[in-house]
C-alpha cells in the first residue's frame, strides 16, 4: 500500500511537467524491472516459464492495441478511439472461424 501511495504522489508531482504517456511508460518500465527482479529472486528462471504461451501472446496483442488506441485518443480526440476500437472488433470477428465453417 505504501508503494502505491508513493507512486501516486510521484505521478501527481510530475504530471505538471510531463505528458501522461511519458509517465505511464516510465511507470511500466519500473514495474517490469521490479517484478522481474522479484520473480527471479523468489523462483529463479522457472518463474518466467509459462504453460500457456498462446494466451500470453493474445494478451500482449490486446494490450498493444489498447496502448495504440489510448495514444490516438490523446493525440486526435474522442472519435478516433471509437473508430479504431470498432475496427479491432470487426477484425477479430472476421479472423476467428465460425462454428459453421469448421
Amino acid at each position: 500500500m505504501t508503494l502505491f501511495s508513493i507512486q501516486d504522489a510521484f505521478v501527481k508531482w510530475l504530471a505538471t511537467d510531463y505528458w501522461l504517456i511519458q509517465l505511464l511508460f516510465i511507470r511500466s518500465i519500473v514495474i517490469v524491472i521490479s517484478a522481474g527482479l522479484f520473480i527471479s529472486i523468489r523462483h529463479g528462471r522457472d518463474g518466467f516459464k509459462t504453460s500457456q504461451p498462446g494466451e500470453h501472446l493474445l494478451r500482449t496483442v490486446f494490450n498493444f492495441f489498447a496502448f495504440v488506441n489510448i495514444t490516438l485518443q490523446l493525440l486526435y480526440g474522442n472519435g478516433t478511439l471509437l473508430l479504431f476500437v470498432w475496427q479491432d472488433i470487426e477484425f477479430m470477428q472476421n479472423s476467428v472461424p465460425r462454428a459453421s465453417e469448421k
